[in-house]
């Protein structure tokens, strides 16, 4: 059984992706809400992300961090003044806080979700980089029988894990469900445009949509929108929503929860 799936979205008040500013501080400050294990995203949106970096920046060696320097041994007239001399058990208790505070951080990286990137034409050459983000744990790609091959020797030389799963194009439903034999992921939270929207909707893989609404329109006849998909030819493809949350954000935001009817 594939794993609960949650597309996160922020729009526009008239459903558009593009062109307005969405508040993404408020945006990824829902993302407690769901406790993911899991980050979907598309090559595409990997790809127009700002400010990402290259594979070299983030294999490049870090400079090592200068060794801790003792301070001075206060005097006896310092003690009399107030000062505070610590004894050693005290100083190794702090030498332990200091090592527990990066042993935190450690933590923090291994619980935090894999990002998983659905990439069947090899098109994102940058993953060391995005592996080095603090924001996930690892990188796993969905690949597809026609992945190009020197993609996937580009993935075993940085020891990413892939699946190849379907023929032309990835089959969503297995590699979620790959994704939950193997990891063990029970919630993913999709972080992608309208395109993979619209198939994991299209193909009943859904359980739960979220949308900010920024107080903005922004009109337009191309498509993109948060569901790009083709049109239907029978009433019989609209997916029906039950509301199960709405409520008035910062910004005069708007935020729409609603379980996806099956």
């Amino acid at each position: 059984m594939p794993p609960k799936v949650i597309l996160h979205t922020a729009v526009s008040a008239d459903g558009r992706i593009d062109w307005f500013a969405p508040d993404v501080g408020l945006f990824y400050g829902l993302l407690a809400t769901w406790d993911e294990d899991a980050t979907l995203a598309g090559s595409e949106t990997l790809l127009r992300a700002p400010g990402q970096g290259t594979d070299e920046e983030a294999l490049r060696p870090k400079p090592e961090a200068d060794a801790p320097t003792e301070a001075p041994p206060k005097d006896k007239d310092a003690k009399d003044a107030g000062g505070d001399e610590k004894t050693p058990g005290e100083k190794a208790g702090d030498a332990a806080i200091s090592k527990d505070t990066g042993g935190r951080e450690d933590q923090a990286k291994v619980l935090a979700p894999l990002l998983v990137v659905v990439d069947s034409r090899g098109r994102v050459r940058n993953l060391a980089w995005w592996r080095s983000q603090p924001y996930w744990r690892d990188v796993v790609v969905l690949c597809s029988q026609a992945t190009p091959s020197d993609y996937l020797d580009y993935l075993r030389g940085l020891n990413i894990s892939y699946f190849i799963i379907g023929r032309d194009k990835v089959d969503l439903r297995a590699g979620l469900e790959a994704l939950e034999l193997k990891y063990g992921v029970k919630t993913v939270r999709v972080d992608s445009g309208g395109t993979l929207n619209g198939v994991l909707l299209r193909e009943g893989l859904v359980d739960e949509v979220s949308l900010l609404l920024s107080p903005a329109l922004v009109g337009g006849t191309s498509q993109r929108s948060c569901f790009r998909a083709p049109d239907l030819t029978a009433p019989g493809g609209v997916i029906q929503l039950r509301l199960i949350h709405a409520g008035r954000m910062d910004g005069d935001h708007v935020w729409l929860r609603y379980e996806v009817v099956k």
